[in-house]
């Protein structure tokens, strides 16, 4: 998957992208934080934020388009991709930013930092 999967001390997951490399990961892939927060990239190919209630609280709204991947891109982009000419479906426009990296964390939220560890997206899932 060319990428190294982090938890950390405070149990959230941390995604990195090997050097010049993609992060990537299939449908169904699902992470779930011990608070009860699950992100899960479904079989549909929607990205999703559920509360510990079972509630979704965040999508990218891209279910049914034909994703195929959920990519953290060396630029800095989170973002999902059909295999229809690699088409981008969702993205979080943070391209700019190599070495950034995507965290499910224990707060519910869904963020992507620069490679000094500042926020330059998020979900606004933060206890929803």
């Amino acid at each position: 998957m060319n990428s190294r999967e982090i938890v950390k001390p405070t149990g959230n997951i941390e995604i990195h992208p090997l050097v010049d490399n993609e992060g990537y990961f299939p449908p169904g892939t699902e992470w779930r934080v011990d608070s009860g927060y699950t992100f899960h990239f479904t079989e549909g190919g929607n990205l999703t934020v559920r509360n510990p209630a079972g509630e979704q609280v965040w999508e990218s709204a891209t279910e049914c388009r034909g994703a195929t991947e959920l990519v953290m891109e060396p630029t800095g982009d989170l973002a999902i991709y059909s295999n229809v000419h690699g088409e981008r479906l969702w993205h979080s426009d943070t391209s700019g930013h190599p070495g950034a990296f995507v965290a499910f964390q224990q707060d519910g939220n869904l963020v992507v930092y620069d490679r000094h560890a500042q926020p330059i997206w998020a979900s606004g899932t933060h206890g929803k």
